[in-house]
């Protein structure tokens, strides 16, 4: 994850035109509906009024907010995702999907859960608590490099893990 956040009240622009970029998103929108519109006129427009999962874009969309804004974001690296989503990055470059198509019957939970904190502070704690969960119940996917480097070297204990000289025999 790159960072959590939080936006709240009257918005000064009720659109936000959002260039292409190297990161993925998860998106919990406690106010009323949001609209976003892809740059490739081919894609219909998407309206969520909850929370959504957003891969990385090659291209720009738009975001149409209500005149009330109360939104907790995620920004994670373009690969970040996947364990919190569980599926691959791929899976989501250049789209959005509703949460729930990906974490089952979770969005009223999370909704009410983080809808009754008291100040940003507690919301993004509730997110984050929510994400840990998550990462915890997730499936390895892709590559299993847990105890691996580069070039498929192993490390050694952590009893034999002592810097040597190349002529100090070992």
């Amino acid at each position: 994850m790159d960072d959590i956040y939080c936006l709240s009240g009257i918005r000064r622009h009720r659109r936000m035109n959002v260039p292409p970029m190297p990161s993925a998103h998860l998106f919990l929108h406690l106010g009323g509906p949001v609209r976003l519109l892809d740059s490739d006129r081919s894609v219909p427009p998407a309206v969520f009024a909850d929370a959504w999962f957003m891969g990385v874009w090659t291209r720009r969309f738009l975001f149409e907010y209500p005149t009330r804004v109360r939104l907790v974001g995620v920004h994670f690296k373009p690969w970040g995702m996947s364990p919190f989503a569980g599926i691959p990055a791929s899976g989501l470059h250049n789209r959005w999907v509703p949460i729930d198509d990906l974490w089952q019957r979770s969005v009223d939970r999370i909704r009410n859960r983080v809808g009754e904190a008291a100040s940003p502070a507690e919301t993004l704690r509730m997110v984050e608590e929510e994400l840990r969960s998550r990462l915890t119940d997730a499936p390895l996917r892709g590559l299993d490099l847990s105890g691996t480097r580069a070039g498929g070297w192993r490390p050694r204990t952590a009893r034999s893990r002592s810097v040597r000289s190349p002529t100090t025999p070992g």
